[in-house]
C-alpha cells in the first residue's frame, strides 16, 4: 500500500498572486497492490488498485474590453446607418463585449479600452485505476492467464476552451481492457501460445 500527498501548503506564492489568494493545490495519490496463490502451484493472483484525486488552482492573466471600450463601440455604432453590414457586424461586437463576465474587483485598467485581471478557479480531477491477473497452470507444458485493466478518470477545467472561463470543459474517460492466453511448452526450444 502506498499514499502519496501533495499540498499547496508546501507551495511559495506565485510571482503574481492573484487576489483571491494563492491557488489551490492537492494531489493525492493513493494505492496498494495484492498477490499470493490460489492454489499451492497451480493457480495465482495478482491485483493492483491506484487511485489520484486532484485539485489544481488555475490564475490566468488575461486581458478583457472594458466600460470604456463599450463606450467607444456604442459612439461608433451611432455613426453608422441601420440595415447595413457595417452597423450589424458592430452590434455583434457589442453584444459579445456585454456577454463577457464583469469584471473583477482589483482589475487593472490598461488604457484604450483593455483591462487587465487575474482570474482564479480550480481545475478537478479524479481517476481510479485497476489491474488484475490470475495464471493457472493445469500440467506441467500449459499454462493460461487472463487480466483485466479498468481505468475511470474525469477532468474538469475552467479555462480549457478559452482563458475567460466562459465554457469550461469536463472530460470522461472510461477503459476497461480484458486479454486471455495460452501457452503450451512443446519442448525446451519450442513454445505455442493462443
Amino acid at each position: 500500500a502506498y499514499e502519496f500527498d501533495r499540498n499547496a501548503v508546501f507551495d511559495a506564492d506565485p510571482y503574481f498572486l492573484p487576489s483571491t489568494g494563492k491557488p489551490a493545490f492537492h494531489r493525492n495519490q493513493f494505492g496498494g497492490a495484492v498477490g499470493g496463490p490460489i492454489k499451492k502451484n497451480k493457480a495465482f493472483f495478482f491485483a493492483n488498485y491506484e487511485g489520484l484525486r486532484q485539485v489544481l488552482g488555475d490564475t490566468p492573466t488575461v486581458n478583457v474590453p472594458n466600460a470604456d471600450a463599450l463606450a467607444e463601440a456604442n459612439n461608433y455604432l451611432a455613426t453608422l446607418t441601420p440595415g447595413t453590414a457595417a452597423y450589424t457586424n458592430e452590434t455583434t461586437v457589442i453584444n459579445a463585449m456585454k456577454a463577457l463576465p464583469p469584471l473583477l474587483a482589483g482589475a487593472e485598467n490598461l488604457g484604450d479600452g483593455i483591462s487587465q485581471e487575474i482570474l482564479s478557479s480550480n481545475e478537478t480531477g479524479v481517476e481510479s485505476y485497476v489491474v488484475g491477473r490470475v495464471d493457472y497452470h493445469p500440467s506441467r507444458m500449459d499454462t493460461l492467464w487472463i487480466r483485466t485493466i479498468y481505468d475511470r478518470a474525469t477532468l474538469s477545467a475552467p479555462f480549457t476552451s478559452n482563458s475567460i472561463g466562459l465554457y469550461p470543459q469536463t472530460a470522461f474517460d472510461h477503459n476497461q481492457f480484458w486479454a486471455l492466453a495460452w501457452t503450451r511448452t512443446i519442448s525446451p526450444t519450442l513454445i505455442s501460445q493462443a
